[in-house]
């Protein structure tokens, strides 16, 4: 009896060992698992369909001097517009003292954007401006100068500001844009005497302008850019890289214009035999052709309209 007592004794030990360490591992082998999907918020601005497009001659403390008539039409995509400004700038923006504010609503189709007042105490971005075409413009019609002094044809920039602002509530991105103060290369005449039969030849305009003179249509193209709300932490995202983060939390929005600009230089019509004074640009095209004449088809009209038009 004393022998099975001792061999019981050390099988009850390990059995109870055995249990223990079953129950362990099945304690310590125990996993739950978990799955599901993370995604973070896209920003996705675009121009709105509705709402008032509209620039404005301001100070850079933001008096609102005179309202500049714009066009705004849709570009290719809602991501770009094109404006047109039909009675072009104001006089007084080449001066370069003034800013001109085009505000364009936007809707938020995502996150929402970041407001951002616009800051002038920052450099500003240089925006090119392209000369597209020359006009004469003279008080009864405006023709096409195909081939105007050089003067005309020089380059002039822009420096731009952006901002994201509210106007009437409505939520806005603005563009300020203020006039390069540049002295052009050329010599810049005070008036241009143009003859009658090289006016005859020039084809007429399909636009007018509210005073006469040299007016040039320039053309320039820029983005607007908007950042997120939630981006105003200053926080970065390096795990995707710098591009990733740039393109998550900003969009651009595509802008192109044309604008037309006033040089005031008094346009004068020659009579036949009469010269030209001193330092006066001349149109040397001695007679009108017979493929101007087909280029626009209203040789007759301008010819009427040389009738019309005297010194100005």
């Amino acid at each position: 009896m004393r022998r099975q007592r001792g061999k019981l004794l050390p099988c009850a030990v390990l059995a109870l060992c055995l249990a223990a360490l079953g129950t362990g591992y099945a304690y310590w082998d125990g996993t739950l698992r978990v799955a599901g999907k993370l995604a973070t918020g896209q920003l996705d601005c675009a121009f709105a369909s509705e709402g008032t497009y509209r620039a404005v001659l301001v100070r850079d403390g933001g008096e609102v001097l005179a309202e500049v008539p714009m066009e705004a039409s849709a570009g290719e995509n809602e991501k770009s517009i094109a404006l047109v400004f039909p009675e072009g700038m104001p006089e007084d923006f080449l001066g370069g003292e003034n800013y001109l504010r085009i505000s364009c609503p936007i809707a938020e189709k995502g996150m929402k954007a970041k407001e951002k007042p616009v800051d002038f105490t920052v450099p500003g971005e240089e925006i090119p401006l392209t000369p597209e075409q020359v006009y004469l413009a003279l008080p009864n019609a405006v023709y096409d100068w195909d081939e105007p002094d050089a003067c005309f044809l020089e380059p002039k920039r822009l420096i731009a500001f952006r901002s994201v602002e509210r106007l009437d509530d409505v939520l806005c991105c603005c563009l300020y844009l203020r006039a390069e103060n540049e002295k052009p290369e050329g010599v810049m005449p005070d008036f241009i005497r143009v003859d009658e039969e090289s006016l005859m030849a020039m084809p007429l305009a399909e636009r007018l302008f509210p005073s006469s003179g040299v007016w040039v249509d320039y053309s320039f193209a820029t983005e607007l850019r908007i950042d997120q709300q939630t981006a105003g932490s200053g926080k970065r995202i390096h795990l995707f890289g710098a591009l990733t983060t740039y393109a998550y939390w900003t969009d651009c929005l595509h802008v192109k214009g044309n604008a037309a600009f006033h040089f005031p230089v008094a346009v004068q019509l020659l009579e036949a035999g009469e010269f030209p004074a001193d330092g006066a640009v001349i149109d040397d095209r001695g007679f009108a052709t017979e493929s101007n004449a087909r280029k626009n088809g209203k040789t007759e009209q301008n010819q009427n309209t040389a009738g019309r038009t005297g010194e100005l």
